[in-house]
């Protein structure tokens, strides 16, 4: 929660002489981090309900932070919201990663358990048309989307995003129960079990 800017930005490093500039910043543990804040407050509201709403604020402010600057529309697919490594409101989004949309999903969902509403139900249906948009008909996914270099890309996978994208999509079918997000997360884990 102290690694909370008050934009809602995470600070990674901190040293006690000087300030230290680090610009890469990643949104997939930005998101992942407000799940995990989310799981926390969820978790120890009975044991620690004082300490557990001191963690509400900060993680709010993360959800906002990642609303603002991470999530923006997918050119070619207007219906669909991306979650984009670059900030959005300073320079046009070059990619975007299903993990991203995944733990995104899978952030706000948990917001939503602890009574935190950041982005409205049609917002995160968005987000995960993206994720079936990415979805092969085998129940395996693109890993990236690359606007410049045609859209959808599989020339690199990673382990993770496909079980983020699963998760993100039975926590969406939790909220609105359209069958199409559970139907994809049961494609999705059939073909991790298969592979």
């Amino acid at each position: 929660a102290r690694s909370v800017g008050p934009q809602g930005r995470f600070v990674y490093l901190r040293h006690p002489e000087r300030a230290v500039d680090h610009t890469a910043y990643n949104v997939l543990r930005h998101a992942g981090t407000v799940f995990s804040m989310a799981q926390y407050v969820a978790a120890y509201a009975s044991v620690d309900p004082a300490r557990s709403r001191s963690l509400l604020a900060p993680a709010t402010r993360a959800a906002r932070f990642l609303a603002a600057h991470h999530i923006a529309p997918v050119a070619e697919q207007r219906a669909m919201l991306g979650v984009w490594e670059q900030d959005v409101s300073a320079s046009a989004p070059t990619h975007a990663k299903l993990g991203g949309a995944g733990l995104a999903l899978v952030a706000y969902a948990s917001l939503l358990t602890v009574g935190v509403k950041v982005l409205p139900l049609s917002k995160l249906q968005q987000i995960a048309s993206f994720i079936v948009f990415l979805q092969k008909p085998d129940g395996s996914f693109y890993s990236k989307y690359v606007p410049a270099l045609g859209g959808r890309r599989d020339n690199w996978t990673s382990l993770y995003y496909p079980g983020e994208a699963a998760l993100g999509l039975v926590m969406m079918y939790e909220r609105d129960r359209d069958s199409q997000w559970l139907q994809a997360a049961l494609r999705a884990l059939g073909y991790l079990a298969r592979s």
